[in-house]
């Protein structure tokens, strides 16, 4: 079940990995083969304390796991969240620290949305992070090269 987590983390955004994008998270993971016949359910912009405990209770009842992509200045405020979406067999995965539109800032202020949610989040988490998605699909806009 480990591996349909870790395509969750996959989109078709692009068709090769921005390279700024592989050196800021070496140890993600980027790219799997195709998956036929299989749902990855994801959930973005996480963790938030009137709703992430209701579809926490939502995905148990159904014994359902997914993959969130939490935002680092959130998952601060409410480090518990983040350790029972871990707790309940979810993934999760860094969706940056404030949630900016990435396209239009500097390479080093997106260098540092991305590192300090990695830090907050494996505080939080107490393991590494190895997913990252763009706020907004962004990455495809400005990191190729």
């Amino acid at each position: 079940m480990e591996k349909s987590f870790k395509a969750a983390a996959v989109t078709a955004l692009f068709q090769r990995t921005p390279s700024l994008a592989r050196r800021i998270l070496p140890q993600a993971i980027w790219c799997f083969p195709e998956r036929q016949g299989e749902l990855f359910l994801t959930f973005d912009d996480r963790p938030d304390p009137e709703f992430t405990p209701a579809l926490l209770s939502l995905l148990m009842k159904h014994e359902i796991r997914a993959a969130f992509f939490l935002i680092g200045e959130k998952a601060r405020k409410h480090p518990q969240l983040v350790r029972e979406i871990l707790t309940q067999g979810h993934l999760i995965g860094n969706h940056t620290m404030h949630h900016p539109r990435l396209r239009w800032l500097r390479r080093g202020i997106i260098k540092e949305e991305i590192q300090s949610a990695q830090e907050v989040l494996e505080d939080c988490a107490g393991i590494p992070v190895r997913f990252f998605r763009p706020p907004y699909g962004a990455l495809q806009h400005f990191l190729f090269g």
